[in-house]
């Protein structure tokens, strides 16, 4: 869910740039744009981590058999 989340996130932050460079207009403006690239990398965080977490017992315990 958090890579999903972080994915549409990205995905908006992507287009707020291609918008603004060919506009010449900032859709969520400079501190939008860095909240939201913020988010997304926070979002992304938790993704790894969460994966990470399920995989280590399992890792664990097949190493200790």
């Amino acid at each position: 869910m958090f890579l999903v989340l972080s994915g549409l996130s990205f995905a908006a932050f992507a287009w707020s740039v291609v918008y603004g460079s060919f506009t010449g207009l900032s859709f969520f403006g400079d501190k939008g744009d860095l909240a939201l690239l913020v988010l997304t990398t926070l979002f992304f965080i938790v993704a790894i981590l969460k994966a990470e977490a399920s995989r280590a017992p399992r890792e664990t315990n097949s190493q200790t058999r």
